[in-house]
Protein backbone atom coordinates (compact mmCIF):
# COMPACT_ATOMS: atom_id res chain seq x y z
CA UNK A 1 0.00 0.00 0.00
CA UNK A 2 1.49 3.40 -1.27
CA UNK A 3 -1.37 5.87 -2.04
CA UNK A 4 -2.89 8.43 -0.06
CA UNK A 5 -6.58 6.64 -0.24
CA UNK A 6 -6.95 3.32 0.38
CA UNK A 7 -10.11 0.76 0.53
CA UNK A 8 -10.93 -2.03 3.05
CA UNK A 9 -13.69 -4.49 2.36
CA UNK A 10 -14.72 -7.44 4.06
CA UNK A 11 -13.29 -10.48 2.76
CA UNK A 12 -17.05 -11.86 1.76
CA UNK A 13 -16.98 -13.37 -1.61
CA UNK A 14 -19.38 -11.74 -3.38
CA UNK A 15 -18.70 -8.42 -2.81
CA UNK A 16 -15.00 -8.87 -4.39
CA UNK A 17 -15.87 -9.17 -8.03
CA UNK A 18 -17.83 -6.25 -7.33
CA UNK A 19 -15.31 -3.94 -5.38
CA UNK A 20 -12.67 -4.65 -7.55
CA UNK A 21 -15.15 -3.94 -10.81
CA UNK A 22 -15.96 -0.46 -8.80
CA UNK A 23 -12.31 0.32 -7.60
CA UNK A 24 -11.46 0.48 -11.51
CA UNK A 25 -14.20 2.32 -12.83
CA UNK A 26 -13.60 4.94 -10.49
CA UNK A 27 -9.64 4.79 -10.33
CA UNK A 28 -10.30 5.11 -14.67
CA UNK A 29 -12.44 8.45 -14.11
CA UNK A 30 -9.37 9.69 -11.89
CA UNK A 31 -6.83 12.06 -13.71
CA UNK A 32 -3.72 9.80 -14.63
CA UNK A 33 -1.01 11.78 -12.57
CA UNK A 34 -2.74 10.73 -9.57
CA UNK A 35 -4.09 6.97 -10.19
CA UNK A 36 -1.01 5.62 -8.58
CA UNK A 37 -2.76 7.36 -5.19
CA UNK A 38 -5.11 5.37 -4.88
CA UNK A 39 -4.63 1.68 -3.54
CA UNK A 40 -6.72 -1.11 -4.94
CA UNK A 41 -8.99 -2.74 -2.38
CA UNK A 42 -8.07 -4.93 0.77
CA UNK A 43 -9.87 -7.29 1.73
CA UNK A 44 -10.37 -8.62 5.96
CA UNK A 45 -11.77 -10.28 7.62
CA UNK A 46 -14.74 -8.37 9.25
CA UNK A 47 -14.64 -10.26 12.37
CA UNK A 48 -11.23 -9.61 13.31
CA UNK A 49 -11.78 -6.02 12.44
CA UNK A 50 -14.09 -3.39 14.83
CA UNK A 51 -13.11 -1.08 12.00
CA UNK A 52 -14.77 -2.85 9.12
CA UNK A 53 -17.83 -4.02 11.21
CA UNK A 54 -18.13 -0.26 11.99
CA UNK A 55 -18.03 0.47 8.70
CA UNK A 56 -20.85 -2.09 7.55
CA UNK A 57 -23.40 -1.07 10.58
CA UNK A 58 -23.35 2.63 9.12
CA UNK A 59 -23.56 1.50 5.10
CA UNK A 60 -26.48 -0.61 6.38
CA UNK A 61 -27.97 2.10 8.22
CA UNK A 62 -27.39 4.71 5.96
CA UNK A 63 -29.10 2.72 2.98
CA UNK A 64 -32.15 2.08 5.13
CA UNK A 65 -32.72 5.58 5.93
CA UNK A 66 -31.74 6.64 2.18
CA UNK A 67 -34.42 4.04 1.56
CA UNK A 68 -37.14 5.39 3.50
CA UNK A 69 -36.52 8.87 2.27
CA UNK A 70 -35.88 8.18 -1.00
CA UNK A 71 -39.28 5.59 -1.27
CA UNK A 72 -40.97 8.09 1.11
CA UNK A 73 -41.93 5.22 3.43
CA UNK A 74 -44.24 5.80 6.28
CA UNK A 75 -42.02 3.88 8.64
CA UNK A 76 -40.16 6.03 11.08
CA UNK A 77 -36.33 6.91 11.40
CA UNK A 78 -34.52 3.55 12.20
CA UNK A 79 -33.21 3.48 15.83
CA UNK A 80 -29.37 2.72 14.69
CA UNK A 81 -29.57 6.27 12.24
CA UNK A 82 -31.00 7.90 14.88
CA UNK A 83 -28.11 6.75 17.27
CA UNK A 84 -25.82 7.85 14.56
CA UNK A 85 -27.24 11.08 13.80
CA UNK A 86 -27.06 11.62 18.00
CA UNK A 87 -23.50 11.23 18.15
CA UNK A 88 -22.89 13.51 15.27
CA UNK A 89 -25.15 16.16 17.31
CA UNK A 90 -22.95 15.23 20.22
CA UNK A 91 -19.98 15.98 18.61
CA UNK A 92 -21.18 19.20 17.25
CA UNK A 93 -21.43 17.90 13.31
CA UNK A 94 -24.47 19.40 12.32
CA UNK A 95 -25.90 17.47 9.76
CA UNK A 96 -25.13 13.72 10.47
CA UNK A 97 -22.06 14.03 7.40
CA UNK A 98 -23.83 11.48 4.56
CA UNK A 99 -24.56 12.68 1.50
CA UNK A 100 -26.62 11.15 -1.06
CA UNK A 101 -25.88 11.86 -4.29
CA UNK A 102 -27.72 11.74 -7.62
CA UNK A 103 -26.38 11.24 -11.02
CA UNK A 104 -26.36 15.38 -11.47
CA UNK A 105 -24.55 15.79 -8.13
CA UNK A 106 -21.95 12.98 -8.95
CA UNK A 107 -21.36 14.77 -12.84
CA UNK A 108 -20.77 18.04 -10.99
CA UNK A 109 -18.31 16.52 -8.61
CA UNK A 110 -16.57 15.04 -11.64
CA UNK A 111 -17.06 18.22 -13.36
CA UNK A 112 -15.27 19.78 -10.52
CA UNK A 113 -12.45 17.80 -10.56
CA UNK A 114 -11.73 17.81 -13.87
CA UNK A 115 -11.68 21.74 -13.98
CA UNK A 116 -9.39 21.74 -11.01
CA UNK A 117 -6.81 19.34 -12.56
CA UNK A 118 -7.11 21.93 -16.00
CA UNK A 119 -6.07 24.59 -13.85
CA UNK A 120 -3.33 22.60 -12.05
CA UNK A 121 -1.69 21.21 -14.93
CA UNK A 122 -2.04 25.13 -16.44
CA UNK A 123 0.04 26.15 -13.30
CA UNK A 124 2.33 23.08 -13.60
CA UNK A 125 3.39 23.81 -17.49
CA UNK A 126 3.77 27.72 -16.55
CA UNK A 127 6.19 26.74 -13.76
CA UNK A 128 8.25 24.21 -16.17
CA UNK A 129 8.03 26.74 -19.05
CA UNK A 130 9.54 29.77 -16.26
CA UNK A 131 6.76 31.76 -17.76
CA UNK A 132 5.71 32.65 -13.70
CA UNK A 133 6.58 36.20 -12.65
CA UNK A 134 8.14 37.59 -15.58
CA UNK A 135 7.10 40.72 -16.74
CA UNK A 136 5.69 41.30 -20.00
CA UNK A 137 6.69 44.32 -21.90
Amino acid sequence: MTGILGWQWSDQVEFSHDAVAMFEAIRNMIPPQLRDKVDPPDFRDMRRWGSLQAAEMVAYETYKEYERVYRKLSRKERYGYGRMRDICESQGVHPIPIRYHSAESLSEIIRQADYTTRIEEYWRKKRVTGNVGKKRV
